[in-house]
């Protein structure tokens, strides 16, 4: 079975043969490319730097500058990489790099393109003077201005400014703009001291040393939208750590121009730890000033409470008062620990009367030095006490209730209970008694406290919030020196390793390019074949064949192009047998038909009769012609080479020649009757039919044939013929194809 799915070889080399020009002229077109690119683009260069954003060496100094300015935290020195890398790589880092270096301005000179087409302009990397823009005046953008300059001393600026052209009022990434709202063409001469002003331009020039720029070249220089080439800068640098974790940065680009991109990367690096270490100073300095404002407040607090106190010491002449109400303190305070200690012990002792009085287990009572009690008396009764029940439990095990002994004990009990309470009583009599005297006490003290003059209470208060502001105004100027001297030796916590250098070759190499380019060439030499090879409508082999076409494919062969090919170099006996087959069942007569009228059979037709003649068979050929619309008839080109090949051959004898015409079988009956003659006396009859997409005559008699060899040519035979054939001749089981490959 054909898998018509897979690549097809002998189409694709067919598909080869006849398009194979494309290929050198792909490989050209991409050598010429390769040449104008190798030209245009030039050598890249890579560009590398390490930057250590948070030198270890200093933590410790920066620890303790915090410590030292604790509360303030001017210099934290705790760094996030990804952070600082977005630092590093910001539009407004970039912009201000670019503008030190007066990068947003190109200057350059004109000259002819390529074979002389168009104008190429080249940047003059030092130009022979700078522009110096004008801030906060609109400058126009992108637009390229002529400057020229005349011998007199003077020069000419010359530009067409755009209609909708954006015009910026500073070189700042978020500078406001306009837009032009006409059309405006600028030609203006000027002194070379004389700076250009209008609505659109606003610059000096300022020369690079004596000698003035040449009269004969031309200069032109254009201001860059900041933001724009902001980015294209930044889409060229690349930031990252040299390994997870590292505090170290490697900064890599790449450019035509190395020694701008070498400046720009060094500047970007000094930019970056210029605006860091001003963010410290500029908070220092920020906490200094808001130390100055605490420390006028606390003046002028302090200024004012002085002359409270004079005052008030100048009307109640009062020189110290403190010592006596220090005094009633410490006895109001002894007192209250007394009156504390007093009620504990007479609550106590009210517990102990209540357990005796409800005769509670000794055992269960809180003891005398779990309550916090020094009495050893009371102490030396409850065990006396304890030590009487402990002796009656005894007993009682052994003993009746009547017992003399246990009634003995129980009388000393009781009489030690008694003993107990009597003690008790005597004590919470007297607690209460001195717990009375201290209320009196404390009461009285109260009094002589509440009886201080309430002048003395403000002054207490005056003298407080005086000494509360004198040390707030000596805090504040400790740490305003202390500020003071962390500005003075505040260093920055980022150091450049190794500035900005090459590193590596120019890149991309020449032979890299042409290397490339050629690759590219055969690609799309191959893409064309490609598209060559699926959109080829011939039919080159069997697996072009459409799936629905259900005719039997015989053979494939290949064209013999000479006429005096050898009768036995066809070695394929595939349609000869066939046709063997065909004949045995009385199926002698064999057209054969060419699908398109600009075909040659002949080197088929020959060799089909020769195997016929070798296998030993008696063949009559029938030559139908038909000259309609002045169609060409290529088979009588067929017939007459036959007859002159064959007039030699011995087997001659035993071939039958006859030629007819389409007008001379129209009514069908001659061809019938000739037909029906040969087959009698000849085991095949070869009918050579006109071709399909010439002739209607093949439709018009195949009534009569037996079999019809449909003969296919590779590379001629179209798919669209051979579709439109088989529509025509579908329900005709007794065809074949043939398909007759090109050398």
């Amino acid at each position: 079975m054909v898998n018509r799915n897979s690549l097809n070889i002998d189409k694709f080399l067919y598909v080869l043969r006849h398009n194979w020009f494309y290929i050198p002229l792909a490989l050209s077109i991409a050598l010429i490319l390769a040449m104008i690119t190798i030209q245009k683009v030039g050598k890249n260069y890579k560009i590398e730097a390490s930057l250590q954003i948070q030198d270890q060496s200093l933590s410790t100094h920066s620890g303790q500058q915090e410590l030292f300015l604790k509360g303030a935290e001017l210099f934290s020195s705790n760094t996030n990489v990804a952070d600082e890398m977005g630092v590093i790589t910001s539009l407004s880092t970039i912009a201000e790099t670019l503008r030190d270096m007066n990068s947003h301005i190109t200057v350059f000179t004109p000259h002819p393109g390529i074979f002389g087409i168009g104008t190429k302009y080249d940047e003059l990397k030092v130009p022979p003077f700078q522009i110096k823009l004008k801030e906060g005046f609109p400058q126009v953008t992108n637009i390229p201005v002529k400057i020229t300059f005349l011998n007199n001393g003077t020069y000419r600026v010359q530009a067409t400014i755009e209609k909708g052209s954006l015009l910026f009022q500073s070189s700042t990434i978020d500078s406001k703009f306009n837009t032009s709202l006409d059309k405006t063409t600028i030609d203006k001469t000027l002194k070379l001291t004389q700076p250009y002003s209008d609505n659109y331009l606003n610059f000096s020039i300022d020369l690079q040393g004596n000698t003035p720029p040449s009269v004969t070249t031309e200069y032109s220089f254009v201001i860059n939208e900041m933001r724009s080439l902001a980015e294209s800068f930044r889409n060229k640098i690349s930031v990252e750590p040299i390994f997870d974790g590292a505090s170290i940065l490697n900064i890599g680009s790449s450019s035509s121009y190395p020694q701008q991109e070498i400046d720009f990367i060094n500047n970007l690096m000094k930019t970056y730890i210029a605006k860091s270490l001003s963010k410290k100073n500029r908070l220092a300095q920020e906490t200094i000033a808001s130390i100055d404002k605490q420390l006028d407040i606390a003046v002028d607090t302090l200024s004012n409470i002085e002359g409270s106190l004079e005052d008030f010491r100048s009307k109640n002449e009062i020189i110290d008062i403190a010592k006596t109400s220090e005094n009633l303190n410490e006895q109001y305070t002894d007192l209250n620990e007394k009156k504390s200690d007093f009620s504990v012990k007479i609550e106590y002792y009210q517990y102990l009367t209540n357990s005796l009085s409800n005769n509670v287990d000794i055992d269960e009572m809180k003891s005398v030095s779990t309550a916090g009690i020094e009495d050893p008396v009371l102490s030396n009764l409850l065990i006396e006490l304890n030590a009487l029940i402990r002796e009656r439990s005894s007993i009682a095990f052994s003993s009746s209730k009547e017992s003399p002994v246990l009634k003995g004990i129980d009388q000393r009990i009781k009489t030690s209970r008694s003993a107990v309470m009597n003690n008790v009583k005597s004590l919470l009599n007297s607690y209460t008694i001195n717990l009375r005297n201290l209320e009196q006490r404390l009461n009285k003290i109260n009094y002589q406290i509440s009886q201080l003059p309430k002048g003395e209470r403000n002054l207490t208060s005056i003298e407080r919030n005086f000494s509360l502001n004198d040390d707030l105004y000596s805090y504040l100027l400790q740490k305003k020196a202390e500020a003071n001297i962390a500005v003075a030796t505040n260093v920055s916590d980022k150091t450049i390793i190794d500035e900005a250098h090459l590193a590596g070759n120019p890149f991309p190499k020449k032979t890299y390019l042409l290397l490339t380019f050629i690759i590219l060439g055969f690609i799309a030499s191959a893409g064309i074949l490609f598209w060559r090879y699926i959109t080829l409508s011939k039919i080159i082999t069997e697996n072009d064949i459409p799936a629905y076409i259900k005719w039997p494919v015989l053979d494939s062969r290949l064209h013999q192009a000479s006429k005096k090919a050898d009768p036995h170099s066809y070695k394929s006996l595939k349609v000869y047998n066939k046709l063997k087959e065909k004949a045995k069942a009385n199926a002698k007569v064999i057209s054969i038909v060419n699908s398109d009228k600009d075909d040659d059979a002949h080197s088929f037709i020959k060799e089909l009769i020769s195997q016929m003649i070798g296998m030993g068979n008696h063949i009559a050929i029938v030559h139908l012609t038909a000259d309609l619309e002045g169609a060409i008839d290529s088979s009588k080109k067929s017939t007459d080479n036959i007859n002159q090949d064959l007039f030699d051959v011995k087997q001659a004898k035993d071939i039958s020649l006859h030629k007819l015409h389409i007008n001379e079988v129209a009514d069908k009956k001659p061809l019938q009757q000739l037909l029906f003659k040969l087959k009698e006396n000849h085991d095949f009859v070869l009918i050579l039919t006109p071709p399909l997409n010439g002739s209607l005559a093949y439709y018009k008699i195949r009534e009569y044939f037996d079999f019809t060899l449909y003969l296919i040519h590779s590379g001629v035979t179209d798919t669209s013929s051979l579709a439109e054939h088989y529509a025509n001749l579908e329900s005709d089981n007794s065809i074949g194809i043939v398909i007759m490959e090109q050398t």
